[in-house]
C-alpha cells in the first residue's frame, strides 16, 4: 500500500472484500487462492497490482506521445467493447419487452374472442326464449 498514491490508498481501503476478490479474479488470480485470503492480504495483493499498473502507465507516459496515443486507443477499444455490451443488453431488453407486448396482445385477443362468444350466446339464448314464447 506504500507504493500507492493517497487517493489510491483511500479508494482501495474503501473497497469491500467481495469487490477486492472480484478485482483479483479479473487480474488472473485463482478463486481458490483468493478465497483463503483475509482482508489485509486482499488489500496488499490488490495494492501490488495497482502499483504495478501505475508504474507501467508512468513508464509509457515517459516514452512520449506515441505511447499515449496507444493508451488512448486501448481506452477507445475498451469503451467500444463496453458500448457493444450495453447495446447488446439494450437489444435483449427490447426483445423481452416486445415478447411481453406480443403475449399481452395474444391474451387480449383471446379475451375479446371469449367475450364475443359469451355475448353471442346470451343473444342466442334471449332469441330462443322469444321464439319459445311466440310459439306457445
Amino acid at each position: 500500500m506504500e507504493k500507492l498514491t493517497e487517493v489510491q490508498r483511500v479508494s482501495v481501503s474503501k473497497m469491500s472484500d467481495a469487490r477486492l476478490r472480484n478485482k483479483l479474479l479479473q487480474a488472473g488470480y485463482r478463486e481458490e487462492m483468493i478465497a483463503q485470503l483475509g482482508r489485509a492480504e486482499l488489500l496488499s495483493t490488490f495494492a501490488e497490482i495497482l502499483a504495478a499498473e501505475s508504474g507501467q502507465a508512468m513508464a509509457k507516459v515517459d516514452r512520449g506521445d506515441e505511447v499515449l496515443e496507444d493508451v488512448e486507443e486501448e481506452d477507445r477499444d475498451q469503451l467500444s467493447l463496453e458500448e457493444r455490451r450495453l447495446r447488446l443488453e439494450e437489444m435483449r431488453l427490447d426483445e423481452q419487452r416486445l415478447q411481453r407486448e406480443l403475449e399481452q396482445k395474444r391474451w387480449n385477443q383471446k379475451r375479446n374472442v371469449g367475450e364475443k362468444n359469451w355475448s353471442l350466446r346470451r343473444k342466442l339464448q334471449s332469441g330462443s326464449r322469444l321464439i319459445e314464447i311466440v310459439w306457445q
